[in-house]
């Protein structure tokens, strides 16, 4: 267990709750400052990570790690950030289409195409449709 990893996930899950929308706009900020600390973390980590296995991967004959996974991974996991911080609803179903997309892409990398298809039509075009539907009906 590395606990550099373990400590950047429990300062990002610390800053993900004070950022969490309250009457309180204070906190919003510490929020903020403790998760970009918690992605730097995690960066480091990966760029550790990767420095270590990267020779033995080359060495192997193989490529480095893939880029596009972590890409899809970081827009991921910022895009539920959004969704679970954002106080307006329609802009929270707006991440969502992103989270979507992302996990559609990591579909494509995985070269389950049907999958990525499929995940985009349900998701993004009938449920969160109907999301957004439901809450213009709300107002």
């Amino acid at each position: 267990m590395d606990y550099a990893l373990l400590a950047a996930t429990a300062l990002g899950a610390t800053g993900l709750y004070l950022m969490l929308p309250r009457g309180k706009a204070s906190l919003v900020r510490l929020g903020g400052l403790l998760g970009a600390m918690a992605v730097i973390g995690f960066f480091l980590y990966l760029v550790r990570t990767v420095a270590s296995s990267g020779a033995l991967a080359t060495a192997m004959g193989g490529e480095g790690p893939p880029v596009y996974f972590y890409l899809f991974g970081f827009i991921m996991i910022a895009s539920a950030v959004g969704v679970v911080c954002q106080p307006k609803p329609v802009y929270a179903a707006l991440y969502f289409v992103l989270i979507t997309l992302a996990g559609a892409g990591m579909f494509v990398l995985l070269l389950a195409e049907f999958m990525a298809i499929v995940l985009i039509i349900i998701y993004a075009g009938a449920i969160l449709v109907t999301y957004v539907f439901v809450i213009m009906l709300a107002r």
